[in-house]
């Protein structure tokens, strides 16, 4: 499975990746989730940020569930 990374339109990159480094053979792995950006937050300068966490299969389907959802309500517009 591929690594993929996002950039939108903001100052975020969004990278996606299975990740098997803690399961033994056979296991199932996770998916590693790392996002990294700009903290907008902060006056001046604005140093990159990286945060990630991991996430079990079914908790990695569900995120893509709502992913999918919030692209169709975008799709239809505003109403």
């Amino acid at each position: 499975m591929k690594r993929v990374t996002f950039e939108g339109l903001g100052d975020l990159a969004l990278t996606l990746e299975a990740d098997f480094s803690d399961a033994a053979e056979g296991e199932a792995g996770q998916v590693r989730v790392q996002a990294e950006g700009m903290d907008v937050e902060t006056e001046g300068a604005t140093p990159v940020s990286v945060v990630w966490g991991w996430y079990s299969p079914t908790e990695a389907r569900e995120i893509a569930n709502y992913l999918n959802e919030m692209a169709d309500k975008a799709e239809a517009g505003a109403k």
